[in-house]
């Protein structure tokens, strides 16, 4: 390789650094002259006024939910592979971990929120089927609209409405199966709606069943089961959805809506610890884990009252109960032996989230 150098020689490098030093020296005694006053620089990433800066808003209609049906029924990962800021999904019944923009979000049924601040279960996430679901509204960035926690942002799971003024039917069916066949792997899926309109009436009937296997990875070896917090894998749910709405007139409507969901473990795996020392994952084998399954239980209801031009307005009154209950998985945990209770390593803990929920929200928007 060729390499050129050039040297400077010392004395010119000497002399030329005379006249740069006279310099400095000037201009320091000139700063000590004149004393500046302290000045405050502000700025944002984007250009804005305070009060004034919009969120940014994301819509996943049913066509992109149906996209996403046809590669996974969790609903974690549908949100996780359409909304970059969402993280990717556990593929646990448990959405701890899981988190939008860094943070936890707020999920909405039809606005009625899903979280139970007072006991967070993180379990706010399987509250509804998404067969059930007609669009995903999502608002990226922290909100206390709700005050129920929102420091991620916003999920609403926009429920069906009727579509088409005859008496409509649909049912559908799905199976999967891992790559490598395994018949603890299968997993199906059906559901059924019943829908019209007639008069001033309309209404949905909705109704859902999943039965899920075991997980594989893709060196085909099961999935560890999480036993503590709960697993979507090797489990069933079902989900009953109603909707009834009444049109007093051309502009006023008040409707009814119920939502029932539950989902289940089998109980038929137990969970084997790997060994990360020696790259060896953790997985699951067939047996008989102690206490009762995890579930998620939620039903949902909503009597809701809106008129499209009062006065220019566009009303909503809306009235809504929630009823929640999320079972854990149990074991002797070190931490709540009491030798005072029960001999130590023999006092089993299984934990239960029971919460419920009554609220009202008044609504007003008008143009302008």
């Amino acid at each position: 390789m060729l390499r050129l150098r050039y040297s400077l020689p010392l004395s010119v490098l000497s002399f030329s650094l005379l006249p740069l030093t006279a310099a400095i020296s000037t201009a320091a005694q000139a700063q000590s002259a004149n004393q500046l006053e302290p000045v405050t620089v502000t700025t944002t990433r984007g250009n804005s006024e305070a009060g004034e800066t919009p969120q940014k808003i994301t819509v996943i209609n049913r066509d992109e939910i149906e996209q996403q049906m046809a590669i996974t029924n969790d609903q974690a990962q549908v949100l996780s592979n359409l909304i970059p800021s969402y993280s990717p999904s556990r593929q646990k019944l448990t959405n701890s971990g899981e988190t939008f923009r860094g943070r936890d979000p707020l999920f909405l049924i039809d606005g009625i929120p899903q979280s139970n601040p007072l006991r967070d279960g993180s379990r706010d996430g399987y509250t509804i089927d998404l067969a059930m679901v007609e669009r995903i509204e999502v608002i990226h960035g922290a909100s206390a609209e709700h005050g129920l926690g929102a420091t991620g942002g916003i999920i609403n799971f926009v429920t069906r409405r009727p579509e088409g003024t005859e008496l409509r039917q649909h049912i559908g069916v799905g199976v999967s199966a891992p790559t490598d066949y395994e018949s603890d792997g299968l997993s199906y899926e059906t559901d059924y709606r019943l829908e019209g309109i007639h008069g001033d009436w309309d209404f949905l009937l909705g109704g859902a069943y999943k039965s899920r296997g075991l997980f594989y990875d893709a060196d085909g070896r099961a999935v560890g089961i999480d036993q503590a917090q709960g697993d979507t894998m090797d489990s069933q749910s079902y989900d009953v959805f109603m909707k009834i709405g009444y049109w007093l007139d051309d502009t006023q409507n008040l409707e009814l809506s119920v939502n029932r969901f539950e989902l289940e473990g089998n109980h038929d795996y137990v969970g084997i610890d790997g060994d990360r020392a020696n790259g060896v994952p953790a997985t699951s084998v067939k047996g008989d884990p102690a206490g009762d399954p995890v579930r998620n239980e939620a039903l949902t209801t909503s009597l809701s009252y809106r008129n499209t031009d009062l006065a220019g307005n566009d009303v909503r009154l809306q009235l809504y109960t929630q009823r929640f209950r999320a079972r854990y998985g149990g074991d002797t945990f070190g931490t709540f032996q009491d030798p005072t209770i029960a001999p130590a390593g023999t006092l089993f803990d299984q934990s239960q989230n029971e919460s419920d929920k009554y609220g009202a929200k008044f609504t007003l928007t008008r143009d302008g």
